[in-house]
């Protein structure tokens, strides 16, 4: 697969062993993208859009609005796509970036609660150095789709499952989200520095609820559109035993109990060290000096300048480059999307219940 990287067509393998390969047209790359993820889910597509500040920080600004919840293929609408489309087009006009949820929702929430089952696995590489590592594990494990995010140079790959994979399951007194189970193991086994954390592929990106840039939308970090590099259309998913049952557990990987511990809302989760949570929410751990890449998704930040705990503010985090920081709640905003700051009402309660789902805590009754 590494002749598509630098190639403006877009190649697709289709039924009868035919192949199309064109340069598409970026609404035609958006319309191709939502019909392979979602022409077969009976719930709710999330459509999102975000836009930038004079910073250049983004910010997702529609996770709460029903209206950006349509849907799926298989829910009996003949024109899905056309609806969703329609909100796309509205927003490329206005200059906002355009993102879609992999998983479908069940209800309209762009929330970890909202999925219950995923059609798909995905990972997404964020430097273009390390796509090597990408093109490897592919030679073994062909993915259905790559995206060029038209930001540094990464790519998000996608892997179609035959049948849908059903997130949490509870096995003997234990409760596993088996889509992050899954998506561990890819990204552990693209590769690790020698702490055994991933430096290939992005693990925040392997959260359920997460949204991905839409093909042929732009980025706005670059002006460059998102391009559709590669599609497999031949209906033929992989078996989640196929495709990562090879591949073993990362050693930091355990099943959280199934009956969560109580804490209270206005109490105990405030006083958690931001180097413990830190890794709960982001899926990376700050170095032995308390540094960490910034989890603002509009900082490319690729020499560690996040401060995580430590001194007179343990329970605290920032980035002293483009200023993002807060605690355990502001942190669950950011890798969900949101902001750092100004967090009210159902925001507030959204991303900290968020935060405690991660950690397997709930507030006290």
């Amino acid at each position: 697969m590494t002749d598509y990287i630098d190639r403006p067509e877009t190649k697709i393998l289709l039924p009868g062993d035919r192949t199309w390969e064109q340069v598409m047209q970026p609404r035609d790359q958006s319309v191709a993208h939502l019909k392979m993820l979602h022409n077969d889910t009976e719930d709710l597509v999330e459509l999102a859009a975000g836009s930038r500040d004079k910073d250049g920080r983004l910010r997702v600004f529609t996770r709460e609005n029903p209206s950006y919840f349509l849907p799926g293929g298989a829910a009996g609408l003949e024109l899905w796509r056309d609806d969703i489309m329609q909100l796309v087009d509205s927003h490329s006009l206005a200059g906002d970036e355009m993102f879609v949820g992999p998983t479908a929702r069940t209800y309209a929430q762009g929330t970890k609660a909202a999925v219950t089952s995923s059609n798909w696995l995905w990972v997404d590489i964020d430097n273009p150095q390390r796509l090597d590592a990408l093109w490897g594990f592919l030679k073994a494990k062909p993915c259905h789709m790559l995206v060029r995010t038209g930001g540094s140079g990464g790519v998000h790959a996608y892997w179609k499952l035959k049948t849908p994979l059903r997130i949490d399951t509870e096995v003997a007194g234990k409760s596993i989200d088996w889509l992050d189970r899954a998506h561990k193991r890819i990204i552990w086994h693209l590769g690790t520095d020698e702490h055994d954390k991933p430096n290939v592929a992005d693990p925040v990106a392997r959260d359920r609820s997460r949204i991905l840039r839409l093909a042929g939308t732009v980025n706005g970090k670059t002006g460059r559109h998102a391009q559709l590099m590669f599609l497999d259309a031949r209906n033929e998913g992989w078996g989640i035993s196929d495709l990562v049952g090879d591949l073993p557990d990362p050693s930091s990987w355990t099943p959280r109990s199934a009956t969560p511990r109580t804490v209270r809302a206005g109490g105990e989760w405030q006083t958690i060290p931001a180097d413990q949570y830190w890794s709960a929410l982001t899926g990376t751990e700050p170095t032995e000096s308390g540094w960490a890449r910034c989890p603002n998704p509009a900082h490319d930040d690729t020499n560690p300048s996040c401060r995580v705990g430590g001194g007179a503010s343990p329970q605290a985090w920032f980035c002293h480059s483009c200023g993002a920081g807060g605690g355990l709640v502001q942190l669950a905003s950011v890798v969900n999307g949101g902001p750092h700051s100004g967090l009210r009402g159902a925001e507030f309660k959204r991303s900290l219940q968020f935060a405690l789902d991660r950690l397997g805590l709930k507030p006290a009754g």
